[in-house]
């Protein structure tokens, strides 16, 4: 797999580096360099990585910006 394969492997199954690199049991340091080419993946993680895109990952839930979670969940009424 090449850098851009690996991206755009990344962006179809929306998730980060880190999570690549959890779900491959890797330091996130590798996946930064087979994206910069500065390494190659393995046959094996190649492998790995096809089977993630036949089984995504479920999505993790959007973390709530601290905007949202001060939001108050309750709004006044407009009694216009």
């Amino acid at each position: 797999m090449t850098a851009d394969d690996i991206k755009a492997l990344r962006k179809e199954l929306g998730i980060t580096q880190r999570a690549l690199a959890e779900a491959l049991k890797l330091d996130v340091a590798e996946v930064r360099a087979w994206e910069t080419a500065e390494g190659f993946a393995t046959k094996a993680h190649c492998e790995a990585m096809a089977k993630l895109r036949a089984h995504p990952p479920p999505k993790a839930a959007k973390n709530p910006s601290p905007m949202e979670l001060l939001a108050d969940p309750n709004p006044p009424m407009n009694l216009g």
